[in-house]
């Protein structure tokens, strides 16, 4: 598992959803 990966995939959701909440909620 590439933790890279994941952190893009997350960063693109969030910018698609526009909700930084859920990107902080994976970062905790």
């Amino acid at each position: 598992m590439e933790v890279s990966l994941a952190m893009a995939v997350v960063l693109t959701l969030d910018q698609m959803f526009g909700k930084p909440s859920l990107l902080r909620s994976w970062s905790s």
